[in-house]
């Protein structure tokens, strides 16, 4: 038979001393409150660690877009329309098929997909951004012309965009 015997309640006998096992309730209560007050100090930071990636998200997402938009309106043989929204946290494109929309800014016959910005990203762009059905940048008249997307965080614009009228898009991170 052994010496060692516990209890229910956590205790251990050895050779006739009691040892308490565990933890008291004031040390449990002491360890919530510095988890709570560390945690209370580090959750604003998470926000601010994602603000350079949600930048990312944004820049490259209108880049794949406008890529996108220039391609459908090749491969569908229509007038494709990248309409940023007044609130700047989201946009849309769609085709503008014969006869084209005579209203000022168009509007897409069908939208074919939109994309609403991460975090408090906004864009703004100079005029309703139009690929004619050879992939290049127009006005509303079918001019070629140059466009310009800015997108910013908080107010704070963070890079600057061009769609030259020969269908590039080039982004420059404003630093």
């Amino acid at each position: 038979m052994s010496n060692y015997s516990s209890t229910f309640v956590g205790r251990m006998k050895c050779a006739g001393e009691v040892y308490n096992k565990g933890f008291t309730l004031y040390e449990v209560l002491m360890v919530l409150i510095i988890t709570a007050v560390l945690g209370a100090i580090a959750v604003p930071q998470l926000a601010e660690l994602n603000r350079p990636m949600y930048r990312m998200n944004a820049r490259s997402g209108v880049i794949q877009d406008m890529k996108r938009a220039q391609a459908e309106s090749i491969t569908k043989g229509c007038r494709g329309i990248l309409k940023f929204f007044n609130d700047g946290r989201n946009y849309s494109f769609g085709c503008d098929f014969l006869p084209y929309d005579v209203t000022v800014p168009p509007s897409a016959d069908n939208v074919t997909f939109s994309r609403e910005f991460p975090g408090l990203i906004k864009a703004t762009a100079n005029n309703t951004m139009i690929f004619n059905s050879h992939g290049q940048s127009v006005d509303v008249d079918g001019i070629i012309s140059n466009a310009q997307v800015v997108l910013s965080d908080q107010g704070y614009e963070f890079s600057n965009g061009i769609l030259y009228g020969t269908g590039l898009f080039e982004f420059e991170a404003v630093e």
